[in-house]
């Protein structure tokens, strides 16, 4: 067969090894560890990452993607990694 050709029963069992409807969280930009204006935003990086675990729960979230910086930091401090790692 030549590159351009498609193997039906490939395809057809391609089809079978995925699961859909493919559910998936687009996020970006947390900057755990990030300080505004001098003061931490532990507690609200804590609330939002344990809003994101429930939604991702509820809704049967099957792929999370993060674009963007997770951490604020290239060398995050041990609370922003702690709150990364809970």
């Amino acid at each position: 067969m030549g590159s351009s050709t498609i193997d039906p029963g490939r395809t057809q069992q391609h089809r079978e090894n995925i699961r859909l409807p493919f559910r998936l969280l687009h996020t970006s930009d947390w900057h755990l560890g990030r300080r505004l204006y001098g003061r931490s935003r532990h507690a609200e990086q804590a609330t939002f990452l344990d809003w994101l675990a429930e939604r991702l729960d509820q809704e049967g979230i099957d792929l999370l993607i993060v674009a963007g910086d997770i951490f604020d930091a290239s060398t995050p401090s041990h609370r922003a990694q702690a709150l990364y790692y809970q």
